[in-house]
């Protein structure tokens, strides 16, 4: 079966970013990227906004932002944003349980 093709607005992003699991579905296009089961899209705009939001909105909240989604996000990987660290899934991994 093909993957369906979907395009992520900034609300969703920063929705999966800051909500519980049983607070949002946002984070539910996350998993199931991860299923193979959709293939998610953002603009360079929906990036920035991302960016943006994540840095003036709630800095204090996150300490890590992990993505896998090297064509948009590659060149903020394992560089902070106020107080948040952008990484893949791997390093973060790595850096938080392989010490």
């Amino acid at each position: 079966m093909e993957k369906l093709k979907v395009f992520l607005d900034s609300n969703v992003v920063f929705s999966a970013a800051y909500s519980e699991k049983g607070k949002s579905r946002s984070y539910l296009f996350f998993e199931l990227q991860n299923l193979n089961i959709i293939k998610i899209y953002i603009s360079n705009l929906v990036k920035f906004e991302s960016i943006h939001n994540i840095k003036i909105k709630k800095p204090e909240k996150l300490d890590f932002f992990i993505t896998g989604n090297t064509k948009d996000f590659l060149t903020f990987y394992n560089k902070k944003l106020k107080n948040t660290l952008i990484l893949t899934p791997k390093d973060f991994l790595e850096l938080t349980f392989e010490k």
